[in-house]
């Protein structure tokens, strides 16, 4: 089994399916969009989470509209000693997302 990080970016879907986790990445529309933001800047911007990285109307783009996607799986192993993966991820989306709209 190999391990790697997988990012999750603003674009990205985040599907909970039973004891799953689905990340729905969008490769193209992710290279684009931070190709467009280094092509704009002579240098690239230290702060990772820099107003200019927002994607602006997020909510409003459909996932046609973003291109091809690749989907990536988690999944954990019940346990009633912790929070479910699920729980865990939500509460990370939404602190990321609060972080960013500060």
């Amino acid at each position: 089994m190999d391990d790697y990080i997988q990012p999750i970016y603003p674009e990205d879907d985040l599907v909970p399916s039973g004891s799953f986790l689905i990340i729905r990445s969008y490769p193209d529309f992710l290279n684009n969009r931070l190709g467009s933001i280094r092509s704009s800047y002579s240098v690239d911007p230290h702060d990772k989470y820099s107003d200019i990285y927002a994607v602006p109307n997020i909510d409003e783009l459909d996932s046609k509209a973003k291109g091809r996607s690749s989907i990536v799986g988690l999944w954990m192993h019940a346990t009633d000693s912790r929070e479910s993966m699920i729980e865990v991820m939500r509460k990370c989306v939404v602190a990321r997302y609060c972080q960013m709209s500060r």
